[in-house]
């Protein structure tokens, strides 16, 4: 069972109802003859003039009426109207009377041959179905009848709404789940364009007290499964209304997938079978955003008008997070021994000296050297593999190193983090007592020289390589600066950008 909704095994969705539709009865006096889209048009360019509305509005209508599939469904509606006093049947009981007339030729002793054909003709199961068509469209019986509702009220019981609903092959597109407060079955869900919400008569909240006359006040979501599921023909809903009934409105928000989602492998999902499945690179209409954790959207350019649960955005990053947490690992390498608070895959890969120089031998290291004594270098092979499995990789390579990276196979974007101004350097770094890196011996701050040495170095990184950054961060204050990284990584995971044309060519 889903979190919030109840699975009917016949269906296999998790939606609450049977695939209903909405039912309803018009009178021969309401059936309009004859329409004039012009007349339509002149009406709406009026309404334009005297309503406040919106142009967008205005103008989907517009095109609807001058699109030439309604132009021709009109002109086949008005051809059927003009010609159907010429079209009346002469009878509605066809298949009586052909039962009639094979019941005379079997009790016939001695039947003639044209009298055997024509048993065998009106016996033929799809003459039969052709004439059970002919006599239903006959008497009008082609719409399903629903019974009288219910007049009889207390008058001390609260305001309901009696909805019926009969069995299509359409789902319902409504969810319940069990109240924890109140200990009521209510509306967990209305999926957008669903035969729900096209009715305007269930919303989210309502209660549901009774089920084809079957109180249900106190029961579980199950119970009410198992009445739906022994239900028939018609089924009779005794909502009390919730306190809003607003109308859902599907937004004109458009976004493009940058990952596969199976709804069936989500365990998250309040129901799977209400899921909308989608591949990388699918364009997705986001039509509602109601819920913070599950959006409804429909797949650009599908037919299906009831809308599918995704992710957010909220939850997909924070599960991105979580697996970030979770599988975590380092392409760089280093043989110097761990330090205390530092973890393997995590900090650094800690090899040994002659582990590392195999893998620089062997060409797999897209940087290496040594630095007091110990060697230093990033794996290509782990970058690689983190790139391919959607990982955005975070490397501090040496600036030489810029001139392998930068290529199409990694598609770096170049983050220049800069120091600030030697008297900005030295008031930031003093007062966050950084130590010196220079001196790995000694536990001290940071000399003027060795200050200046740094504002040297900056100076010669940014004469080469500047036309390679992307962006530069001034290191003026760390916590500031922090966050304009973390911006930046997120601006890459979730923007485009733009890229030299020999990489996507």
């Amino acid at each position: 069972m889903c979190l919030d909704c109840v699975v009917l095994p016949a269906s296999r969705t998790c939606e609450v109802c049977w695939p209903s539709k909405l039912q309803q009865r018009c009178s021969d006096d309401d059936i309009v003859q004859f329409i004039s889209l012009g007349g339509l048009l002149s009406s709406l360019e009026k309404a334009r003039v005297q309503l406040d509305s919106d142009e967008d509005d205005f103008g989907f209508l517009a095109d609807l009426l001058k699109s030439r599939e309604l132009q021709a469904l009109v002109h086949v509606h008005n051809k059927i109207n003009r010609t159907k006093k010429a079209c009346q049947p002469l009878m509605s009981n066809a298949e009586d009377i052909a039962i009639s007339i094979m019941r005379e030729i079997h009790y016939r002793t001695i039947p003639s041959g044209d009298a055997i054909e024509l048993f065998a003709i009106l016996q033929s199961p799809h003459l039969q179905g052709v004439l059970q068509a002919h006599d239903s469209i006959a008497a009008k019986d082609f719409v399903p009848h629903l019974p009288e509702i219910p007049v009889e009220v207390d008058e001390d019981e609260e305001t309901v709404k009696i909805v019926q609903l009969v069995k299509s092959n359409e789902p319902m597109g409504a969810t319940i789940k069990h109240d924890d407060r109140t200990g009521a079955i209510v509306i967990a869900r209305i999926m957008h364009g669903g035969a729900a919400d096209r009715s305007g008569l269930i919303h989210v909240g309502d209660e549901v007290q009774e089920v084809n006359n079957l109180n249900v006040v106190g029961k579980t979501p199950a119970d009410v499964l198992k009445i739906l599921m022994q239900a028939e023909g018609t089924i009779t809903f005794k909502l009390l209304p919730a306190g809003s009934a607003a109308y859902l409105r599907e937004s004109k928000v458009r976004v493009r997938a940058y990952f596969d989602y199976d709804p069936k492998e989500d365990k998250h999902i309040p129901c799977k079978e209400a899921g909308l499945a989608f591949k990388k690179q699918d364009i997705l209409h986001i039509v509602t955003q109601d819920d913070p954790y599950w959006w409804q959207a429909r797949r650009e350019g599908d037919r299906n008008m009831r809308a599918g649960l995704i992710p957010s955005r909220q939850l997909q990053e924070r599960r991105i997070l979580s697996q970030r947490q979770e599988q975590t690992a380092n392409g760089q390498m280093t043989s110097r021994p761990s330090r205390h608070g530092e973890v393997n895959n995590r900090d650094y890969q800690f090899v040994t000296r002659e582990e590392l120089e195999e893998e620089a031998a062997s060409g797999t290291l897209v940087e290496h050297g040594e630095f007091k004594g110990h060697l230093y270098g990033t794996s290509s092979v782990t970058l690689k593999s983190m790139i391919n499995a959607g990982y955005v990789v975070l490397v501090t390579p040496h600036y030489q190193a810029l001139k392998y990276l930068r290529t199409a196979e990694f598609k770096p974007y170049v983050i220049y983090i800069k120091p600030p101004t030697l008297a900005v350097l030295k008031e930031t770094r003093q007062a966050a007592h950084a130590r010196s890196t220079f001196d790995e011996n000694n536990s001290r701050g940071f000399t003027e020289d060795e200050f200046r040495d740094m504002l040297k170095a900056a100076a010669r990184i940014e004469f080469h390589y500047s036309h390679w950054f992307d962006e530069v961060i001034v290191n003026d204050e760390l916590s500031s600066a922090f966050e304009l990284l973390v911006a930046a990584v997120n601006k890459v995971e979730t923007e485009p950008l733009w890229v030299p044309a020999s990489w996507v060519q």
